[in-house]
């Protein structure tokens, strides 16, 4: 047995205590974290114009959300209305929006897979819109999801 597998093994058997030395550890560097990410994110905004789009389309998805965005709606396609009940016609057991930061909206097709303004724009169209659960968003990260893979 290779480490990759005694460790997926392990995982398995271990799941909770794992996740909630993982949470505490998180919470102990919580702030050192955040800095580091304001830092990291203020730099690439800085250097990668591409990074900037997306980082832009991304905060206006969320204002979009909040009904404090409306110029966006052009760039989704839809009403704010129209949104909504697009998304909520995905959600899973457990999805309301009282709880809307425990899930998020997900670009099915990652923004990151973008080369250009264009494409940036074609993946904000609500139709690549779903509600995911948080902890599978930052999982999924920025990969292709299998259906759409080559």
């Amino acid at each position: 047995m290779n480490k990759a597998e005694y460790m997926k093994i392990y995982y398995l058997k271990n799941k909770e205590k794992m996740n909630s030395d993982t949470i505490k550890r998180r919470q102990k560097s919580k702030d050192k974290y955040l800095a580091y990410q304001y830092e990291y994110r203020a730099n690439r905004r800085k250097t990668d114009p591409h990074f900037r789009l997306i980082d832009n389309v991304r905060k206006r998805v969320c204002k979009v959300l909040k009904g404090k965005d409306k110029s966006t709606l052009l760039i989704i396609g839809c009403s704010l209305e129209q949104l909504r009940g697009h998304l909520e016609s995905k959600f899973k057991p457990g999805m309301t929006w009282k709880n809307y930061g425990k899930w998020h909206v997900d670009h099915k097709i990652p923004l990151a897979s973008a080369k250009n303004t264009i494409e940036v724009q074609n993946l904000c169209h609500y139709s690549n819109l779903q509600p995911l659960w948080a902890r599978e968003n930052l999982s999924k990260n920025d990969r292709m999801p299998i259906e759409t893979q080559s």
